[in-house]
């Protein structure tokens, strides 16, 4: 994969958020999106650098979880049961979320 490609991959994921798409739309182009970001991730060659690129700015979780679920109305939160595989017959529930 081309460094093209990598930046393709990166900017179809912000179109999917940023772009104007019926639901179902929005929601596809994301899968195929995440696909590409997956693939690209393992093409990227880079070097970390703290000095000139330091960690970027914390972000409050809910107000970036509001903007992005306005997009997905269709996710957000669901039930996952906890320890199916090794607690059998003891399982709890969590709360995960789609956004």
């Amino acid at each position: 994969m081309r460094r093209e490609e990598i930046r393709y991959a990166i900017g179809s994921f912000f179109e999917v958020l940023d772009g104007d798409f019926s639901a179902i739309d929005r929601e596809s182009r994301l899968v195929l999106s995440l696909d590409r970001l997956a693939l690209a991730y393992h093409f990227a060659d880079y070097q970390f650098d703290e000095r000139d690129y330091p960690d970027s700015p914390e972000q409050d979780y809910n107000v970036l979880r509001e903007k992005v679920s306005i997009r997905f109305p269709e996710c957000g939160y669901y039930n996952v049961a906890l320890d199916v595989s090794v607690n059998i017959a003891e399982s709890s529930i969590a709360v995960g979320d789609a956004i």
